[in-house]
């Protein structure tokens, strides 16, 4: 089964701003992902792997985003000795529900990106039923009656047929905690006398005492075969180990910028209009001042009264930040 050179799949919503807790980094024993943001919004991440004592730079992966706050563009370059270089890239288009429709994949070859290959999507009373890769595999998605994933089957390519395989012999399994976060991840395949046996086993622990609306989780982390989902887990994760491997063991390291009444305070502000034509108002008092960023991270304005004007920046979704003692809350404003 082909390999994407991306092993992450970025789908990131514009609701995750608000919240407060961000995920910084990824640690295994010889490996790690260190995230960049730019006032709090995802920029991407790089890659290290520890060699002889000294973490080495691997990738780095930067995102763009459309005007829906949907990244709509991923591209990866690969450290060379001595620079960043590029190496892959993808493109997604979503449906109208802002779920991801497609994904064209790309790959650099020496001046030029060359398509690789282009994968769909399909949906479901609002739940991804298949991601179809074209002439390469089909991945199927299996649901409990709490719309939670209890399976996925990978369905390989059979050329001289010009069709998918009717029967799989590559599957993960899920199962959930009281709280529906992933508990175990079990990953099956068929042996040569195809019988299924157990490839790796992988549990989860978590942090309970902080919720998932405290999280900022700026992406789906999928493993090349879209293994598990980090989005919906609902606390904070302090490690995962599988079990045939105890240096796999890994650690997600969250900055520890939450405040305790962030989000209640947040749920008592009136904004409005939004979306908006011209002006926006913030029904809040005793606060220091209001910023507003575009989905790049770039400042667009900031003012020290409760109303915005936007009439003259482009239409498009913009995050705001208001600044109130030592909180700080986060969200979102439309301009049309």
């Amino acid at each position: 089964m082909k390999k994407t050179l991306l092993l992450i799949i970025l789908m990131i919503t514009i609701s995750s701003y608000s919240q407060t807790q961000r995920l910084d980094s990824i640690t295994q024993s010889n490996f790690k992902m260190i995230f960049s943001y730019n006032n709090d919004i995802y920029q991407g991440f790089e890659t290290k792997s520890l060699e002889n004592s000294i973490w080495i730079n691997k990738t780095k992966t930067t995102v763009s985003y459309n005007s829906d706050a949907l990244v709509d563009m991923l591209i990866v370059k690969r450290w060379n000795g001595s620079e960043y270089a590029n190496d892959a890239k993808e493109i997604y288009q979503y449906n109208s529900n802002q779920q991801i429709s497609t994904i064209t994949s790309f790959g650099w070859n020496v001046n030029v990106w060359e398509n690789s290959g282009l994968g769909t999507y399909n949906y479901a009373n609002n739940l991804k039923t298949e991601y179809v890769q074209e002439q390469d595999n089909k991945v199927v998605y299996t649901y409990d009656v709490n719309n939670l994933l209890t399976k996925l089957e990978i369905f390989d390519w059979i050329e001289n047929s010009n069709t998918f395989s009717q029967t799989t012999d590559h599957k993960y399994e899920y199962s959930y905690d009281s709280e529906n976060n992933i508990e175990q991840m079990v990953q099956w395949i068929k042996n040569s006398n195809d019988v299924w046996t157990i490839e790796q086993t992988t549990d989860f622990s978590y942090d309970n005492n902080i919720n998932r609306e405290n999280l900022i989780v700026p992406f789906e982390l999928i493993n090349p075969e879209g293994a598990f989902v980090l989005r919906d887990f609902n606390h904070k994760i302090t490690e995962t180990m599988v079990d045939n491997d105890s240096s796999t063991l890994m650690n997600y390291h969250y900055s520890n910028t939450t405040t305790a009444d962030v989000l209640d305070y947040k749920n008592s502000i009136s904004i409005y209009p939004n979306p908006t034509t011209s002006q926006v108002k913030f029904d809040i008092t005793d606060f220091e001042k209001i910023e507003i960023y575009d989905i790049t991270g770039k400042l667009i304005t900031k003012t020290e009264t409760n109303i915005v004007n936007m009439e003259n920046v482009p239409s498009g979704t913009y995050l705001y930040r208001i600044q109130k003692g030592n909180k700080t809350i986060n969200g979102k404003i439309i301009k049309k």
